[in-house]
Formats: structure tokens, sequence, C-alpha cells
């Protein structure tokens, strides 16, 4: 029999967030003030781009530890 395992995982220091368009249901759903945008300029960038180029969809990277805030 072998050793057990010894192997480190070390888990990625970022998360990504799909970020969808709503076209319905938006009472569902808390929406980001320009406060909370002045926070994440790198989100607010991004759903200015998502905006122009009228995607539907973004991917946003945060850190893991700021994933659980949005």
């Amino acid at each position: 029999m072998g050793a057990p395992s010894t192997d480190v995982v070390i888990p990625p220091k970022t998360a990504t967030i799909k970020i969808d368009k709503l076209d319905y249901e938006s009472e569902r759903y808390s929406e980001l003030s320009e406060e909370d945008l002045k926070k994440l300029p790198a989100l607010k960038k991004a759903l200015k781009e998502m905006s122009e180029k009228r995607k539907k969809s973004i991917l946003y990277e945060v850190s893991r530890e700021g994933a659980g805030c949005l």
C-alpha cells in the first residue's frame, strides 16, 4: 500500500462571475448604486463596455474574498 497523498491544492485567488443583462424579473435582483460602482471601478468599466457593445453578458473576475459581496 502506498502512503497517503501529500499533494497540496491551492485554490485560485480569483473567481469569475458571469453577469447577464436582465430583460425581465428585475424586481428579484438588487441594483448597484453609483456609490457601489465607485468602490468597484473595474465592474463599472465592464458594465459600460457591456452597454456600449450591446453584450448580453460579461465575465467579471474578482478576488475570492470579494466574490461574496456582490
